[in-house]
C-alpha cells in the first residue's frame, strides 16, 4: 500500500503542480522603482525605498505574500530627496564617502 501525504495520488500530483515556487528569504532593492514589480517576485521579504512606490504598489506586494520594509536613513539626508533643502539649517556636515548626503542633527525637534 502506498501512502500519499495529501490524500489520493491525483490530489498529490495536483498539489505538487500548484505549489508556489520557493522564494529567496529576502532582497534589498534601494535603487529600484515601481516600473517592474516582477523583479521582487522571488523574494519573501523585500527592502525598498518607498519614495519610489505608491500605496497601491505596496498593497499589491502584500497581496502577493511579500513582507515589505522601507529603507530610512534617520541620521542623514540625501540631496536627491524632495525635502533636502528644507533642512539646511540642521546639516552637521558631509557624510564621509557619501558626497550626496549630509549628516543631520537628529536631536532637533524639526527633524
Amino acid at each position: 500500500m502506498t501512502l500519499y501525504p495529501f490524500g489520493t495520488e491525483s490530489q498529490t500530483a495536483t498539489a505538487a503542480v500548484s505549489k508556489p515556487a520557493e522564494r529567496e528569504p529576502y532582497g534589498v532593492f534601494l535603487s529600484l522603482d515601481n516600473s517592474d514589480l516582477s523583479k521582487l517576485d522571488k523574494f519573501e521579504i523585500v527592502v525598498i525605498d518607498a519614495q519610489y512606490f505608491t500605496k497601491e504598489d505596496i498593497d499589491k506586494l502584500h497581496a502577493e505574500g511579500h513582507t515589505v520594509y522601507s529603507y530610512l536613513n534617520v541620521g542623514a539626508v540625501e540631496n536627491f530627496r524632495d525635502y533636502y533643502s528644507d533642512y539646511n539649517a540642521l546639516f552637521l556636515g558631509e557624510y564621509e564617502n557619501w558626497e550626496e548626503e549630509q549628516w543631520v542633527d537628529v536631536s532637533e525637534e524639526e527633524w
